[in-house]
């Protein structure tokens, strides 16, 4: 006996199939929003950030002329794309006490559906660089934690550090600076050039090329 589907069903069940088809690129899409956002990826060769915040370098001690840290935007980037990086020319090698380093500003960024902030990181190898450095988010609160990024090579090398190293830093809702310092005491070269890319927000884990402290 032959069993007869109304073309109607048919009709129906094509539908159907048709929309789930339709929906899985959004929540594709809307999974990678979330998997990341960028902070700054300095494609424009200028300021301010992808969120629209001022940055640039800083001193401990601006009347000593031994000591600083300059800023140049530097037509490279750590994806090969066409585009910029930051170039950072650090001077910690002082009589004096010498740090310094950039600065960025966040406003008041929300972070708690992220583990890691993610940037790349490359030396120079003409210029020589320091293979370590240290990093200090700061929230809304008054809170401030820091760890250090280890590892920098004179190839471009990305860092996953995880928000949970930062010491001191509790409350995510509401981060306002992040900092690079370059310092005497702890800076491999105390005269050097690191160049920095592609500053992020992600849910990705860290590999085991990228130490931290």
């Amino acid at each position: 006996m032959e069993v007869l589907i109304p073309c109607f069903l048919l009709f129906s069940c094509f539908t159907l199939f048709a929309e789930e088809i339709k929906k899985e690129p959004v929540k594709t899409k809307a999974a990678e929003q979330k998997a990341q956002l960028v902070i700054a990826d300095f494609d424009s060769g200028d300021k301010p950030s992808n969120l629209g915040y001022d940055f640039g370098t800083w001193s401990s001690d601006s009347n000593d002329a031994t000591q600083g840290c300059r800023m140049e935007f530097i037509a490279e980037t750590s994806s090969g794309s066409a585009g910029f990086s930051v170039k950072l020319s650090y001077d910690v090698d002082s009589s004096n006490p010498a740090f310094n380093g950039f600065w960025m500003k966040l406003g008041s960024l929300d972070a708690k559906a992220y583990k890691y902030l993610v940037l790349s990181v490359k030396g120079d190898a003409a210029a020589k660089f320091t293979s370590r450095f240290k990093l200090e988010l700061k929230n809304s609160l008054g809170e401030s934690g820091s760890m250090y990024l280890e590892g920098v090579s004179a190839e471009w090398k990305s860092f996953a550090l995880p928000f949970k190293k930062f010491d001191g830093l509790k409350d995510l809702s509401s981060l306002t600076e992040l900092v690079i310092v370059f310092e005497d005491t702890e800076s491999t070269e105390k005269n050097g050039v690191v160049f920095i890319d592609g500053i992020m927000l992600g849910n990705k884990k860290p590999s085991e090329k990228q130490a931290v402290k």
